[in-house]
């Protein structure tokens, strides 16, 4: 019999909150139409009223309830059931609001997705021989943002992040990467993603951002939270994960990804409320949230102003919104700015000043070794990628971020509060740009050895 595939948007909201609808599936002999819907609710008694109405109406009805946010999200359920839940709630309003909620993307530029004939690409100087050595060492030796945020590594003497626990809520991980084996703590590490219980890397980009944080901070302990799949993620995967993040005791949240969401429509306004209850349960927990600006080349605030457009979470309140900088300190060609960058950090470029696509310019960081790198005709052994990104200069403040507080509890024995980390952060930063706070740099490049050297 033949079987069919509906992809459906279903609209639908319980009275003083908000439903969050997804993409839904749904299949079966008889056209059952099998959906999922989030809904957003005001209050915990809505909550209860709702989850046990859900139960009484179908207990097969897969229920995850994020109860820090007041969040529902339900899973096989047929299109008839939530007409059901909708004729008899005693909630009111059913159908006042409605949205769909987005999906997130990466926001770092791998080499091979600007091009695959390296014939004119300018190489990395003198160090040709050093590709044929399948070494860690490697990482070391091609590390001008490390460099650059520890003052030539400098800050290791300090301090190194050691046990200072940090989430990073992406793509995953290379499990079995050799370079950073020690710093991986896998006991919470999870999916979010659908139908996908692996936390196996099948992106890159989580193991790329791994590879800078871990570089920064080589002692840190990372978890990973798995919300991207091999080619894109959903933003309620990556809100399940920060409350998850929290819960779990991370002290830092590293968020290298993106999406952007209009606050005048209603429907994407309940996307953003919901990642504004995400970070706000962060923040009032004590967790250092740091995210990405995005790799558009946009004025933040102009887009706000003229599209009523914003990014997210990189942009929003009670986090820190990271830009990316050149090897020279100008301004990543790709990296969003406005009013919203808090810092910046080396995320690398495509091309130098001349406009040549060079090596020397980008980020020299890890990739999954299961994955091809397409990096063979340079010489370059599986495992690494010239990768760039605000996806990677976030994690570089991460990993700042992360010897500050090894260090401040080594000197006061109790860990910083969020407003004490930013003042470490602009105490150490090198203005670069206009003097003080600006649109294209925040408060400036972080520096973990100067910010470091300030705790006394």
């Amino acid at each position: 019999m033949r079987r069919y595939l509906i992809h459906i948007i279903l609209v639908s909201v319980l009275g003083a909150f908000a439903a969050l609808s997804l993409g839904i599936s749904a299949f079966g002999e008889n056209q059952i139409n099998l959906v999922e819907q989030t809904f957003l609710l005001n209050d915990k008694k809505e909550v209860t009223q709702l989850t046990q109405l859900v139960y009484d109406i179908n207990p097969s009805i897969k229920q995850t309830v994020i109860e820090e946010i007041d969040m529902v999200h339900l899973e096989n359920v047929t299109l008839e059931e939530l007409e059901t839940i909708e004729n008899i709630t005693q909630i009111e309003k059913l159908s006042e609001k409605s949205g769909q909620m987005s999906k997130v993307e990466t926001e770092s530029i791998k080499i091979t997705d600007v091009t695959t004939n390296f014939d004119d690409v300018k190489r990395i100087d003198n160090r040709q021989a050093l590709f044929s050595r399948k070494s860690s060492s490697l990482l070391d030796l091609l590390s001008w943002h490390v460099d650059d945020v520890t003052s030539n590594k400098q800050s290791y003497a300090i301090a190194t992040g050691k046990n200072i626990k940090v989430a990073v809520i992406d793509s995953g991980i290379d499990t079995e990467s050799a370079y950073f084996q020690k710093n991986l703590t896998l006991e919470n590490a999870k999916s979010f993603v659908s139908n996908d219980e692996s936390i196996i890397d099948e992106n890159g980009h989580g193991t790329m951002v791994t590879g800078v944080l871990t570089q920064v901070a080589p002692d840190v302990k990372v978890t990973p939270y798995k919300v991207i799949n091999a080619t894109t993620g959903d933003s309620i995967w990556t809100i399940q994960a920060v409350i998850q993040a929290v819960k779990d005791k991370n002290q830092i949240i590293n968020l290298s990804l993106g999406t952007y969401k209009k606050d005048n429509s209603k429907e994407e306004r309940l996307t953003i409320t919901a990642y504004e209850r995400a970070i706000k349960f962060a923040k009032k927990n004590h967790v250092f949230v740091l995210a990405s600006a995005g790799n558009d080349g946009l004025d933040l605030d102009a887009l706000k102003l003229r599209e009523r457009k914003i990014h997210l979470p990189g942009g929003m309140k009670n986090l820190f919104t990271i830009g990316a900088t050149r090897r020279n300190d100008n301004k990543s060609s790709y990296s969003n700015y406005g009013n919203e960058i808090d810092f910046v950090a080396p995320g690398g470029d495509i091309y130098n000043d001349e406009g040549q696509l060079d090596l020397n310019e980008f980020i020299f960081t890890t990739y999954p070794v299961y994955l091809d790198n397409g990096l063979g005709a340079l010489g370059i052994p599986q495992g690494y990628m010239f990768s760039g990104g605000t996806s990677l200069a976030t994690p570089a403040v991460s990993g700042v971020v992360a010897t500050i507080y090894e260090k401040y509890y080594q000197r006061y024995g109790i860990y910083p509060q969020n407003q004490v980390v930013n003042k470490l952060l602009k105490a150490g930063g090198v203005d670069i740009g206009t003097p003080g706070l600006d649109k294209y740099f925040g408060y400036g490049k972080v520096n973990g050895y100067q910010s470091l050297s300030k705790i006394n």
